[in-house]
């Protein structure tokens, strides 16, 4: 009997430590998997807003029920790893109107804003169906960025009270809440969560890693895509109290080209943005030697020595890109932005 028992014992030592173990490894796979999803994460940072964005804005208004109808179902996907399709959009066949990054110095006005650094020129119908160029004014710093208020030939609307529009890092399953409260205007709380990432699909192409925000106020609910280094809206949907749903998707036109390390020459890079291929050529139709394509960090990630006008770039990641262009010892710059 005392062999029975100390056998019993014997075993049940063992079977502790094999659910030990087995639960050990369980949370070492929650560690990893959560480690992962951590790290691929799109995150919105203080540096991902350039002063030279622009883009094409087209606008797509229907019946909240019709849209659902017909995108209800990728609509409601939030987390991690999303796809969104939104491809079939019958959207005009040419530009509503234009979004654009200013300088805040060239806005008549702008001094009522004294903290304004980054001014954002809208001059598309918006959701009301107010026809009229405005130009919006934020503050970024290194905790987020603060919507001030925004200027038209009409008037200057100055908002006060808190009114975040992104704090940083601005990471998944980040939620803020606070009043837009503005003069000649209404307060109207929101609250917007950082609800998904994934992929999204337009008609206008394939966006990988973007982020979804979720923003619910009193009269409006609003979803937007955006994409981070750089940031860039991509698409947004308000379905309004009245039962309208309004549809933008932007179409990216920034000028890429930069100074170039030589400026006695230029660089043509077509098409651009690209998914597959970039064609490059000098405009005194030199020989390209060499090119280097790094990302906005500095790092080498493609370089290629011969036939060096004709680059693949299917093996990128989507983002900007710096391209280093090398012809008879001398050296150009450009970025191209893959899709």
């Amino acid at each position: 009997m005392i062999n029975d028992f100390i056998w019993n014992c014997s075993l049940y030592k063992r079977n502790i430590k094999i659910e030990i173990m087995k639960k050990n490894y369980i949370f070492s796979i929650a560690l990893l998997v959560s480690g992962f999803c951590a790290l691929a994460q799109p995150v919105l940072e203080e540096s991902d807003f350039l002063p030279n964005y622009t883009a094409d804005v087209y606008i797509y208004r229907t019946s909240a029920n019709i849209f659902e109808e017909n995108y209800g179902e990728p609509l409601g996907y939030s987390g991690p790893f999303q796809t969104w399709i939104f491809s079939g959009l019958p959207l005009p066949d040419t530009a509503d109107g234009e979004y654009a990054v200013v300088p805040v110095s060239s806005v008549l006005n702008s001094a009522f804003f004294i903290s304004a650094n980054y001014c954002v020129k809208a001059n598309y119908v918006d959701i009301y169906g107010n026809d009229e160029t405005v130009y919006r004014m934020y503050n970024i710093s290194s905790s987020g960025i603060a919507f001030l208020g925004e200027i038209s030939d009409f008037r200057v609307v100055i908002c006060s009270g808190h009114y975040t529009y992104f704090p940083f890092p601005y990471i998944y399953g980040a939620e803020f809440s606070g009043t837009h409260n503005c003069v000649e205007s209404v307060s109207n709380e929101f609250t917007t969560i950082y609800d998904g990432y994934g992929t999204l699909i337009t008609p206008f192409g394939f966006y990988e890693d973007v982020i979804r925000e979720k923003t619910v106020s009193e009269n409006i609910l609003t979803y937007r895509w955006l994409k981070a280094n750089p940031f860039s809206v991509i698409m947004e949907l308000n379905l309004l109290i009245n039962g309208d749903a309004v549809i933008y998707a932007y179409k990216e036109t920034t000028s890429l080209n930069i100074n170039e390390v030589n400026k006695g020459n230029m660089i043509s890079v077509y098409p651009n943005p690209s998914n597959f291929v970039v064609n490059l050529q000098l405009s005194n139709q030199s020989i390209i030697d060499k090119v280097l394509i790094t990302d906005l960090t500095g790092k080498i990630v493609l370089q290629q020595n011969q036939n060096a006008d004709q680059i693949d770039v299917q093996g990128l990641s989507g983002g900007m890109y710096v391209l280093q262009v090398f012809s008879e010892n001398k050296e150009y710059q450009t970025k191209f932005i893959k899709k």
